[in-house]
């Protein structure tokens, strides 16, 4: 079941995380803190990607493509994670501005 931010189009979402931004100061951290998450996430990632590349064609160890493979996944766990969370946290304060 699509919750209200989902049902939202291109426009109002930017406009739903604007005035979630905006809205006090709790949700400009939380804003900022899942942003950063993200961001480090996707560094992550990029990360894990360059190592593959250079253990394959280096050292070609068992260990580091399972080291590389663990840090690409954990890092696409907290990008998806960090996403939900904040959708949940626009979709409530839609919800309650909307009361």
């Amino acid at each position: 079941m699509k919750n209200k931010y989902q049902r939202l189009t291109k426009e109002e979402k930017k406009q739903a995380k604007k005035d979630y931004k905006e809205s006090n100061e709790v949700n400009a951290n939380i804003y900022k803190k899942l942003n950063r998450l993200t961001i480090i996430s996707i560094l992550g990632i990029i990360y894990a990607v360059i190592s593959f590349i250079v253990d394959f064609f280096l050292t070609k160890i068992v260990w580091d493509f399972v080291i590389d493979g663990v840090l690409l996944i954990f890092c696409l766990v907290f990008i998806i994670k960090s996403q939900s969370l904040l959708s949940e946290q626009i979709n409530k304060f839609l919800i309650n501005k909307k009361k």
